[in-house]
Order: C-alpha cells, then sequence, then structure tokens
C-alpha cells in the first residue's frame, strides 16, 4: 500500500519525529509539492550558503544524561502506525514477507569543512553527513536502513545499544556499513528493504536487484564492514514489527582506519575496536567539542513516495 505520496502535505497523522528526552530529530526545512518531500537541513553554512544541521548533542555530563550517541540524529521521521503488540510499525506475519520501499534521492554539502585534517580522506566520507532510508524494531532495537552519501550507497546493519538492561540483558550491539552501489547527487533511487519473519531473513534491493541479505539477525557479520561494536553477546533477534522511517544523519564516533573521529560518549565499555575487539577505543577527538560536531556540513533529502507491501513468503 502507498503509506506516503505526500500530496497532502507531511503530516503528523502520518510521520512522528524521532525524540529521546530534550533531544528531537527535526532538524530540517520541510516542502512537499507534486514531487514528493523534500527536507533541507534548517541551518546555512556561512561560507557557502548552503544547507547546514543545527541539532547536536554533547556527551553525557553536559547534556542531561543522554547517551552521546544520540548526536547521529539529525532529522529523523517515522512511520506513525502502531504494531498490535504496541510498538511503532507493522507486524511482521508470518507465511508473509514485510517490506518497505521508496523512491529516494538527495545530496550531502560543506563536508569539506571538517576539522580532521589528514585523518578523513574523503569528503563523502560516511561520518561526516549522510540522508538515509531506515527500518527499524523499537523492541528489539534492530535496525535494517540504506544509508546515501554524494557518491556510495550502503546498506546499513545495526542493533543499537540503548535497549539494554533487565529485559533484553547486555546484547551485542554495533553498526554495519556495506558498500553496494555507486552513486550521482542527482540520482534517484528504487530502495526496498525486506524481512521474512518465517525465514529469519532481511534483504536489501535497489532497483529490484538484491544487494545484501542477513540471515541470523542479531549476529555479527563480516569485520570489515563494522565501524562500530559496543561489545555484548549475540542473541538470535525475530523482530515481530518493524517501522520505516526516513532521515539525516552524522555518524562522528564510526571507526575507519584504526580510529574514531569523535568519542561522543563518555559511557563505560561503550566504544570497542572493530578489528581486534579491544577497548577502549581511540579517537581524532576526545572531547566531543561543538566545532567538531557541527563544522557547516548539511543535506537535503527528496522523497517520491514510501510504500508499506506484504507478499506470500516464497
Amino acid at each position: 500500500m502507498t503509506w506516503d505520496d505526500f500530496s497532502r502535505g507531511f503530516t503528523e497523522k502520518k510521520w512522528f519525529y524521532f525524540g529521546a528526552g530534550s533531544y528531537i530529530g527535526n532538524d530540517g526545512t520541510v516542502t512537499t509539492s507534486s514531487k514528493g518531500l523534500e527536507v533541507v537541513s534548517s541551518g546555512t553554512n556561512p561560507i557557502t550558503g548552503e544547507p547546514a544541521f543545527t541539532n547536536t548533542l554533547a556527551q553525557e555530563h553536559l547534556n542531561g544524561g543522554l547517551s552521546g550517541g544520540i548526536d547521529h540524529v539529525k532529522w529523523l521521521a517515522y512511520m506513525n502506525n502502531t504494531s498490535s503488540k504496541g510498538y511503532p510499525g507493522f507486524d511482521a506475519v508470518s507465511g508473509k514477507e514485510l517490506s518497505f520501499e521508496t523512491w529516494i534521492s538527495g545530496q550531502t554539502y560543506g563536508t569539506q569543512f571538517h576539522p580532521f585534517g589528514d585523518q578523513v580522506k574523503d569528503p563523502n566520507d560516511i561520518r561526516l553527513a549522510s540522508f538515509a532510508f531506515n527500518t527499524m524494531d523499537m523492541e528489539s532495537f534492530m535496525v535494517f536502513d540504506f544509508f546515501i552519501t554524494n557518491n556510495q550507497i550502503y546498506a546499513f546493519y545495526e542493533r543499537l545499544p540503548f535497549g539494554r538492561g533487565e529485559s533484553l540483558g547486555n546484547y551485542a550491539a554495533f553498526s554495519y556499513k556495506i558498500p553496494i552501489a555507486k552513486r550521482n547527487p542527482t540520482d534517484v533511487h528504487y530502495l526496498r528493504i525486506s524481512y521474512d519473519k518465517d525465514k529469519g531473513t532481511v534483504k536489501w534491493f535497489v532497483n529490484n536487484s538484491e544487494v545484501f541479505s542477513v540471515d541470523k539477525i542479531g549476529y555479527k557479520i563480516d569485520p570489515q564492514y563494522m565501524i562500530l561494536d559496543h561489545g555484548g553477546e549475540e542473541q538470535l533477534v525475530k523482530p515481530d514489527q518493524l517501522v520505516g522511517g526516513i532521515g539525516m544523519f552524522t555518524l562522528l564516533d564510526a571507526f575507519d582506519d584504526g580510529k574514531g573521529l569523535v568519542k561522543l560518549s563518555t559511557e563505560e565499555n561503550f566504544y570497542y575496536h572493530p578489528i581486534t575487539g579491544q577497548t577502549p577505543l581511540s579517537f581524532v577527538e576526545e572531547q566531543s567539542a561543538d566545532s567538531s560536531r557541527l563544522f557547516g556540513q548539511g543535506a537535503r533529502l527528496n522523497v517520491k513516495q514510501v510504500n508499506v507491501v506484504y507478499k506470500q513468503s516464497k
């Protein structure tokens, strides 16, 4: 079914913003037209006049206790639908494959102004700015996304650490980015993420071609793709629902070439080295200064339509 073609605007009936405490993922100017949805970072780079992010979050001792990792989110909206268990999203049904699909384009800006010197070799480094098509199970904190920069589409597989505790235990939390297609900023992509509850599989599709899959949800995969490792014990996860979303992000604590960029969180034993598994992970910038998190980078996101599709499992 067509969830939204934005012909009636961007409405609370269809979407809600990510929120954690006082931090809301609404750092964007939203417009709709016959072409669909456009979201542009709400600030302006003073040098170029291009869109720039304004939302950011300091480390825990400076922000009132929220996880500093929440700084990743700049603008993020989820489908406003509730599963039978009461979580945001749509039920994963036995015998059926649940898919979320979209037609999406966008661009990042100002990433060349980063303060990290030769520690970042490419202004299209995913950590500096990106936009995304998301799916998430808010019960288990499993996430299956597409993250996109000016020159690359990535499949994204992660389990966020924010649900650890009494009911879910100290589960393995991680993020992986898998490069799956080159692109230009003007390209429009037809993307689909499909979950088969009975088979325990998630598949990522670009223009109807399968580009990646996972068949042990909750388990780690090839370490060459890991950009965040938060430790913990692997668990097999069988999500009962998924919710779709669209967003714009930075991933400044993520790992590449031996280090993370910015130590967003001061939580103990939060960052492990993705290759060695050792803690602590070292960072280019350990204090998470405001100027390390916002340096004039931003993004634009264009979405023509978002659909939810149930099909018979093959």
